[in-house]
C-alpha cells in the first residue's frame, strides 16, 4: 500500500436521518482528509439522502432491500486503497481514520488485511437505570471480537471494519439473499481465502461509538440470539430471509 492511501468509506442505509449526520459530522473532524464517502442507499422515503449531499457523499442506489444490496450498490463506486464498511450510526473519533491508515503502512509484509477498532455505547441513547449493563455488555462484545479474529473462521465483525481493497475485490461482492448477517458472511469468505497465506484480522484499541438502541428496545438476550441464530444460517446457507426493520426512534422509552 503506497504512503496516503485513500480511504473510501462505504455507508449503507435506510432511512437514517436521525442518526447519519452524526456519522458525516464525526467523518468531516477526521485529522486524515484522503477519503471520499459513498452512500449505498435503498429506497429511503425521509431526509437521508439530501443530508449526505451536503456532506458531499456520493449517492449509490440499490435496486434491493437490505444492506447487503446497499454496500454492493456502493462498491461499484468505491476508488479506494482501503474500504471502510461504516454503518449510519456510529460516531467515530477524529483520529480513527489516521491511525487506520499508519497500522496498514507500517505492515510492510501486508500480513494485516482487516482491521476493525473496538466499540463502546452511545450513552446519550441508553436510559440511566441500564447504563452499567449496556457497559458490560460492551465489553463482552469487544472481548468475543479479539477471540474470534483470532481463533475462529467466522470473524465477528460489526457495522465498522477497514479492509485492503483487494482482499474484497478477489474474494466477492456482498451476499444479496442474506438480509441479517451479510458482513459475517463476505468475511468469513476472506477470512477463509487468505488464512492459509497467514493474513490476519485485526482489532485496535481505538473505540468507535455504537448505537446500542436495538438492544435497549428489543432486549440484549432476544437481539443476540437473532444475530447468533442468522449469522449461523448466512455462514451455512448463505442465505438469510429474515429482515430486521431499523429501530428509528428512542423517545418512546427513554
Amino acid at each position: 500500500m503506497s504512503h496516503g492511501a485513500k480511504i473510501s468509506v462505504i455507508v449503507p442505509t435506510f432511512n437514517e436521518e436521525e442518526r447519519i449526520k452524526r456519522l458525516l459530522d464525526s467523518i468531516k473532524k477526521q485529522t486524515y482528509k484522503d477519503y471520499e464517502i459513498i452512500i449505498g442507499d435503498y429506497n429511503s422515503t425521509d431526509r437521508t439522502i439530501q443530508i449526505a449531499k451536503r456532506y458531499g457523499a456520493i449517492i449509490t442506489h440499490a435496486k434491493k432491500k437490505g444492506v447487503a444490496a446497499g454496500r454492493n450498490a456502493a462498491l461499484k463506486k468505491a476508488s479506494g486503497d482501503i474500504l471502510a464498511f461504516i454503518d449510519a450510526d456510529y460516531i467515530l473519533p477524529r483520529k480513527l481514520f489516521g491511525k487506520v491508515v499508519w497500522e496498514f503502512e507500517n505492515d510492510k509484509k501486508e500480513n494485516v488485511i482487516a482491521i476493525q477498532p473496538t466499540s463502546r455505547p452511545y450513552m446519550a441513547e441508553i436510559p440511566p437505570g441500564r447504563k452499567q449493563d449496556m457497559l458490560l455488555l460492551s465489553r463482552l462484545i469487544n472481548t468475543s471480537v479479539r477471540i474470534s479474529f483470532k481463533l475462529s473462521l467466522i470473524p465477528i465483525a460489526f457495522g465498522c471494519i477497514f479492509f485492503r481493497s483487494d482482499a474484497i475485490r478477489k474474494t466477492g461482492r456482498f451476499n444479496e439473499k442474506v438480509l441479517i448477517a451479510e458482513d459475517i458472511e463476505l468475511y468469513s469468505r476472506v477470512r477463509k481465502k487468505y488464512l492459509l497465506d497467514g493474513k490476519i484480522f485485526k482489532v485496535m484499541d481505538y473505540p468507535v461509538r455504537i448505537s446500542y438502541r436495538r438492544f435497549v428496545k428489543e432486549g440484549v438476550t432476544k437481539t443476540l440470539y437473532t444475530y447468533v441464530k442468522e449469522g449461523a444460517k448466512a455462514y451455512i446457507n448463505k442465505k438469510v430471509t429474515l429482515y430486521m426493520n431499523p429501530v428509528r426512534n428512542l423517545n418512546s422509552f427513554l
